[in-house]
Formats: C-alpha cells, sequence, structure tokens
C-alpha cells in the first residue's frame, strides 16, 4: 500500500477521535478533519488505492494512466493539516457552547511508512444562558420585538450556541419584516454575550440597532426604522423594454392595461396569460402593511403555474404624506413568458415487468386557455423482453398507448377552498388513454378515465386524491394453457371483461435534503376503493344480475374491492460516500360485494428486478405453492404481499458502483375460494413461507440515467419440502438457483 509513498513520509492509515461519553460523539467531530485516509470497501478494503498502485511508476502508457485515473493516489499524512483539524474542532465545540475545549493530536508512525492520528478532545462543561436583555434605540420596534418574546429561540437554562444565536436572528429579521419594515434585516442585530459570571453561565445582550446612512454632504445620520405600507401594485406582462423597468411609465404603444381590484395589469404585447389568473397567485394587497410572507408566497404561486420565465418584484417609495408615520411603498411585478408549446420525442430503456425500449411522441401546451392549463397528447409504443424460467426462452411485452392530458393550476370542486388554494397551489389532472397491451399470458385492451388533485404541503408531503380512476378492461386473447390453469379457480374471475371505477388517495412524504450526506425517510401509501357506489345504487334499484351473480354497466361487470398498501424505506450513509437502505412493503386487497377476485391488473406479484430478485418475474409464490405445471412463463398473482429489502450501496471506481443486498417476501391469497394448496396466508405458517434471497449488483451511473445489473441466488425457496428450503438444492441447472436482473434506477 505504500508503493507511491516518498521516503520518510507516510500513508495515512486512520483518524481517530477519543472524547469523553455524553454530550458531543466522535461521529459529530470526524467532519472537520481535514485529511481523510483513502477511501474503503465495506469499509475495510482499499480498493481504489490497490488499483492506483497497480500502475507502473513513472509509466505513461494508457493501462497505467487509467489506472491512476480510476483509482486514488495515497494520502499523504500532513501535520500542517492535522492542526488545522484540531482548531476545527475546537472551533465547533466552541459554537456549540465548550468554551474552554480542549483538542490534541498525535501522530502514531511506523517503520512501515505507515500514519495513524489520534485526537484527544476534553470538552468540559457547556455554557448555558443565564440572563437574556434587550437594547433597543427603536421604541417601535422594541414593542414589536418585547411583543414576541414568548417565541424566541433562546432560552434561560438552555445550552449556549452560535448556531440558536444565528436562528435567533434570522427569526426577528422575518418577523420584524411582517410587521410592514421593509428595510429591516438582521444586520441590524447584534450580541454581546458576558462569561465573566462563572458557573459556566453566560449573560447575553441582544442589541437592536438604528438606521445609519451618509447623506450627500458626506454627513453621516443615525434614524429609526420605517414602516412601509403597499400602495399601487402593477404587474407588467412580457415587459421586454428596459426602459420600462426604469420608469414604469404607461404609452401608446402598450396593447392593453386591464384592472382587477386595486391591482393594475400592463400588457405590453399580446395578452397570453389571464389577468384573474396572476391576481389568485398574488398575496401582496394595497393599502395592506408590507409583509415578507406574502411577498414569498407571491414569488412562489407566480413560479408554481409553469408559465413564466422570469418573476421580478420590485419596490420603490411612494409620494410621502407628511403626517403619516407609515411610508407608502409602490410594488412592480415583472412577468416573462415561457415558450408556450413544445414537441418531444422520447426513448426510453424501460423496466416495469422486464428490461425493454420505448419511444414516444409529446406535444405539450403549458398555456392552452390562457389560464396556465397543461395540455399533453402522448403517442407511446414499448416493447420488453422477459426471459423464461429456464433462461432459453424469451417473450415479448408490447404496450402502444394514446393519451391525453389536461393540468389545471387550480382545484375544481362545487364548494369553496379558497384558503386551501392560496396555502397549497393544488392542480386539477384529467386524462383519458387508449392502450393495447400484450401481457405474458393474455392481451387486451384498456379505455382510461381518470380525474384527480394533486398538492404538496409544508411537511414535505405531497397528496393525490382521485374522485375518479375508471378504466374499461377488454381481454382480447389469452393462453391456452394459462386459461386451463385457472378455468376451475376463483382466479377466472380475474382474466375477464370488467370495469373498474376507483376512487383513492395516495401520500409521499421525504424528509431528504438536497446535496446533504445525512439519514432520511421516505414513505408512499396508498388507499383505493372501486365500485361501491354502483353497487349500493344498484342494489337499492334491484338491478337485474348476470349468471355470475353481479351487476353490470354496459354489459361489463363492475369490479368491488378495497387495497391498500405501504411502502416504507430509511436511508442512512456508512463510511464515505456509502449507503445502506432498508425497505419494508406491504399491501392487501380484499374482493367483496360485486367481485370474487381482484382484477388482474390490481393483483399483487413477486419477483423481478425492482422486487424479489433471485426469482424471475411474478415466479414466486402464493405462499409455499408449487406450481407442477412448472410454466415457462408464470404469472403468478395475488392479493397480499409482504417483503423487506436490504441493500449496501458502496463506490468502486469511475462511475461504478457496486451493491450487496437480501431480498425477504412472498405473496399469499386471501380469498376464501382459494383451492391452491398452502397459497392462503395464515398467521402461524406465513413466517416459514418467506423466501429470502441475496446476492451482489453493479449500477453505472451515467448521471441522467443508472444501469443496474442484478445476481441474486435463491436463499431460501419456500416451493421447497420442508427442510430443504434453506440453500436449496434442485434437480435441474444451475438457473434455478441464481437469477441475473437487469434494470433501470435504484431498484428503490
Amino acid at each position: 500500500m505504500t508503493k507511491y509513498v516518498p521516503e520518510g513520509k507516510y500513508l495515512l492509515q486512520d483518524n481517530e477521535v477519543k472524547i469523553p461519553k455524553g454530550g458531543i460523539t466522535d461521529i459529530d467531530l470526524l467532519p472537520y478533519i481535514k485529511q481523510s485516509p483513502n477511501k474503503k470497501v465495506l469499509g475495510r478494503y482499499r480498493w481504489y488505492l490497490g488499483l492506483y498502485n497497480l500502475s507502473t511508476p513513472g509509466s505513461n502508457k494508457f493501462f497505467s494512466r487509467t489506472l491512476r485515473k480510476i483509482g486514488e493516489a495515497p494520502v499523504i499524512y500532513d501535520y500542517t493539516l492535522t492542526q488545522q483539524s484540531s482548531k476545527q474542532m475546537q472551533l465547533f465545540l466552541f459554537n456549540e457552547g465548550y468554551f474552554n475545549a480542549v483538542v490534541k493530536d498525535t501522530a502514531t508512525l511506523d517503520e512501515k511508512q505507515n500514519a495513524k492520528i489520534s485526537y484527544y478532545v476534553n470538552p468540559g462543561k457547556q455554557y448555558r444562558t443565564s440572563e437574556i436583555t434587550y437594547f433597543f434605540k427603536d421604541t417601535l420596534i422594541k414593542k414589536i420585538i418585547y411583543a414576541d418574546t414568548i417565541n424566541c429561540l433562546i432560552k434561560k437554562g438552555e445550552v449556549f450556541t452560535t448556531l440558536k444565536l444565528e436562528n435567533e436572528r434570522a427569526r426577528i429579521e422575518r418577523y420584524v419584516r411582517n410587521q410592514g419594515y421593509f428595510g429591516f434585516s438582521k444586520e441590524y442585530i447584534s450580541y454581546e454575550a458576558d462569561t465573566s459570571g462563572g458557573n459556566n453561565s453566560v449573560k447575553l445582550k441582544i442589541e437592536i440597532g438604528n438606521v445609519i446612512e451618509r447623506n450627500e454632504a458626506g454627513e453621516i445620520n443615525e434614524h429609526n426604522h420605517i414602516q412601509y405600507r403597499l400602495k399601487d401594485i402593477q404587474v407588467w406582462v412580457e415587459n421586454s423594454r428596459s426602459i420600462d423597468s426604469a420608469d414604469y411609465q404607461l404609452d401608446k404603444n402598450m396593447f392593453d392595461v386591464t384592472s382587477i381590484g386595486d391591482v393594475e395589469f400592463i400588457y405590453r404585447e399580446d395578452k397570453t396569460v389571464k389577468p384573474k389568473l396572476i391576481s389568485n397567485a398574488l398575496y401582496l394587497i394595497e393599502g395592506k402593511l408590507f409583509i415578507q410572507d406574502d411577498l414569498d408566497a407571491t414569488y412562489q404561486a407566480l413560479m408554481a403555474l409553469r408559465v413564466f420565465k422570469f418573476v421580478n418584484i420590485s419596490f420603490y417609495e411612494a409620494a410621502r404624506d407628511t403626517t403619516d408615520s407609515i411610508v407608502p411603498i409602490n410594488c412592480r411585478i415583472q412577468l416573462t413568458t415561457n415558450a408556450a408549446q413544445s414537441i418531444q420525442t422520447e426513448g426510453e430503456l424501460t423496466n416495469r415487468t422486464g428490461f425493454g425500449v420505448a419511444g414516444s411522441i409529446n406535444y405539450q401546451h403549458r398555456n392552452v386557455f390562457k389560464g396556465a392549463e397543461t395540455f399533453d397528447f402522448k403517442i407511446k409504443g414499448a416493447s420488453e423482453a422477459v426471459k423464461s424460467t429456464n433462461d432459453i426462452d424469451l417473450k415479448y411485452l408490447l404496450d402502444l398507448s394514446a393519451s391525453a392530458s389536461l393540468k389545471l393550476p387550480k382545484i375544481i370542486i362545487p364548494f369553496n377552498l379558497a384558503n386551501f388554494q392560496r396555502e397549497n397551489n393544488p392542480v386539477t389532472n384529467i386524462s383519458l388513454s387508449y392502450a393495447y397491451l400484450k401481457q405474458l399470458n393474455y392481451s387486451n385492451r384498456v379505455a382510461n378515465i381518470n380525474y384527480n388533485y394533486q398538492w404538496k404541503n409544508k411537511r414535505n408531503g405531497a397528496f393525490t386524491v382521485y374522485p375518479a380512476d375508471i378504466n374499461f378492461i377488454k381481454i382480447l386473447e389469452i393462453d391456452t394453457a394459462f386459461k386451463a390453469g385457472i378455468d376451475t379457480t376463483y382466479l377466472r374471475y380475474s382474466f375477464m371483461n370488467h370495469l373498474v371505477a376507483a376512487t383513492g388517495i395516495n401520500y409521499v412524504f421525504s424528509n431528504q435534503k438536497p446535496k446533504v450526506n445525512a439519514n432520511f425517510w421516505y414513505l408512499r401509501t396508498n388507499l383505493e376503493s372501486s365500485g361501491n357506489s354502483a353497487y349500493f345504487f344498484m342494489n337499492m334499484l334491484k338491478e337485474p344480475r348476470n349468471k355470475e351473480n353481479s351487476y353490470e354497466i354496459m354489459g361489463i361487470p363492475f369490479a368491488q374491492y378495497l387495497k391498500f398498501d405501504i411502502d416504507i424505506r430509511r436511508y442512512f450513509p456508512t463510511f464515505r460516500n456509502d449507503k445502506v437502505v432498508l425497505r419494508l412493503y406491504s399491501g392487501i386487497a380484499y374482493p367483496y360485494g360485486n367481485s370474487k377476485s381482484i382484477p388482474f391488473e390490481r393483483l399483487y406479484f413477486a419477483g423481478g428486478s425492482n422486487s424479489m430478485r433471485a426469482w424471475s418475474v411474478r415466479s414466486l409464490g402464493p405462499g409455499s405453492y408449487k406450481d407442477v405445471k412448472q410454466a415457462s412463463f408464470p404469472d403468478k398473482a395475488s392479493e397480499l404481499k409482504i417483503e423487506s429489502n436490504l441493500e449496501y450501496r458502496f463506490k468502486m471506481f469511475w462511475k461504478l458502483e457496486g451493491t450487496l443486498f437480501v431480498d425477504a417476501g412472498n405473496i399469499w391469497s386471501i380469498s376464501k375460494n382459494e383451492e391452491r394448496e398452502d397459497a392462503k396466508f395464515d398467521l402461524k405458517t406465513f413466517i416459514p413461507q418467506l423466501a429470502v434471497g441475496g446476492g451482489w449488483g453493479a449500477r453505472i451511473d451515467f448521471s441522467f440515467f443508472i444501469l443496474r445489473i442484478d445476481i441474486a441466488a435463491k436463499l431460501r425457496d419456500p416451493s421447497m419440502p420442508e427442510g430443504k428450503r434453506w440453500i436449496p438444492k434442485y434437480e435441474k441447472t444451475f438457473s434455478q438457483i441464481m437469477n441475473i436482473v437487469f434494470g433501470i434506477g435504484y431498484p428503490f
């Protein structure tokens, strides 16, 4: 490992932080170390350094250059960086209230040119705030801040940290600006901390300074802060002349000038966006005090419309009434629109059931009715290859579809939700689609009508509520052998012509922070029901039933069921640039009333590149049921699914990443009509029926997409006899144990 370490120098092997237990930990201090050892794979092997060392010293040949490029040069111990690390740790501890912290470093050097650095940290006791006093020069500001001291982030008796000071400055700044003080900023807020009282206590003085300005004569003047009230509000749309930005003067070349309430809308060019749409996005109101929250909300609402490329909001003082202490301020909003129409052609790598390709042509109009409505029309074709269980045959799936959708920047509902609209900026989506689908053992036509609402809340959550998701499914063709296998079971009802009129709600939560390598959660839940209203009215009206004892709409039986699924993931980094991901997925669908089974497109399946990777797609389960026919292209599905996955992801070299993974789970039937042996879910037996697979994978990160390959082995097969399920031994080929799957993107 020291092949490229010069004589008299040392390879940095490890950094160690020794600190007493309680309070600050070594994990808190490690980020402040300026020099880290060479990266390790699996927390142990210096893979990158090893690749670098394989190159020939002094050689400029392609092989050696490539090894040095994708590898990592040895990290040579630098005493200066060690000193800087100690200082950074001490500064961090000081900012956390450890004013008397001591950090010492020691380097252990050996004859093999290795260096180990130890940092000995004695943080001492944290200082706490014992007293808080304020000092004001502006009596009006004093009243405002005193009225809100209950929300002060700095409390008596709590630990004193500089982060709390900065957060309190930002809180006071926003609070004061929300009271009309447009020119106020946190730069007017200063602190003085007195630690001379002993007992690790801090007497804190918070000072709010006045405005200091220099006049034309060069004299310095000090005055109180100014409170502002909004006066004239103008919106300039497609304002392309730079001179207008300076004086905002109307002239004869204006295309149109319109007023809604107290807001004036000025169009330099054609009126491409309705004034009413813009008006609904304005939180700034004439006659009100300036409020920072209203300004931020206006920016966000205007950009959320997706029709404006630039949004610029500026203010300037208006003519002042000397008898009024509150100064009038005019607001000018400049809006520049995006190009409204576009045509896109796309090529895709797909990974829904197998591995395939897709292509589409999409026409989009982002402002079709001049109200920020987005219209999309798409024609798409896709084909995927699914391998058989014997790894010899391939079956190609086909998806041909056309769809049209309209997104409206408001919630269309028969009652007033004005406050909800302004706070959440919801959208309404309406779509129509028609598709021809050739699946593994059948082909069908699907016509869909979807109507839903979408919005995001302020707590990292996104909602989709769909009052109507209607699917008409017509079975065109079904494989003879597959049909014979289900004709005598309740599953035959899943593969008949049917109508699904679903309603439901979907919620997605993630607290991931952009560009921050930290732990985060991901949660997705979905609740869906179908057929309840139709069944209620038909039952009430005593409508006739078909021979299967089901009600029909337009000659097609409709599905009635309840379905719920949940997907929980936890992402947390380990070592450097590595990550562990834990996922738990569970879903259940229950048919009742008009249905004896769940429609096939709503059933759960296991296996494939995004599920139990040791099994090919739809080949696992249900339960420990063993398919004696051993279909080459299985299509196993059922009403209940439980699955968990664990992945350790680590960087290798270049754009290549590696992963080690374990998958565990299965599907089960919950139908009382289930006839397949050991296929039904039972609390007493479901754990022994869990399948387990594991393996190794590689990912190539091309930035715009990730290509992956996973090699998985069956570690536990519930379809095998009791006592032979762990590390199962099969009668036929090696391919029964191993499965190779390709995928696009991470599996979760």
